[in-house]
């Protein structure tokens, strides 16, 4: 016997994790904003940087879910490694700006690559 091969993500479960994964970005800006305590707002903020970032690039792919979210998280890492080199090769550390403007666009890019999924779906289903 092979080993077993796990069906790809559908554009539902693709639809319902970047809903959570947008919603978790929005609740991590909105504590950040709050200036909420370090213990409340640290692990919505590491969550959101370990998944919004690289998710509308992942979300687009037809594996199992386990390699979508490793993809997620290395990509997520990937794109947040390079602004950090950018930032410190430019002399501009700002942090915060940045995870703010990261946090605005990966929620903006998942809700786009969503839409796309489900418009090309609905196209297939016709």
């Amino acid at each position: 016997m092979g080993p077993e091969v796990l069906p790809p993500v559908t554009a539902l479960h693709r639809s319902r994790l970047g809903t959570g994964v947008a919603a978790l970005g929005i609740l991590a800006v909105l504590l950040s904003a709050a200036a909420a305590p370090p213990a409340v707002r640290a692990p919505f903020v590491l969550l959101t940087m370990l998944l919004l970032p690289g998710f509308p690039l992942a979300a687009r792919l037809r594996v199992d879910l386990p390699t979508l979210i490793a993809i997620d998280i290395c990509a997520s890492l990937a794109i947040e490694g390079a602004l950090a080199l950018v930032m410190v090769d430019t002399s501009l550390w700002h942090p915060r700006v940045v995870g703010l403007a990261l946090a605005s666009f990966g929620v903006g890019g998942t809700f786009v690559t969503l839409t796309g999924i489900r418009h090309a779906e609905a196209r297939h289903l016709q």
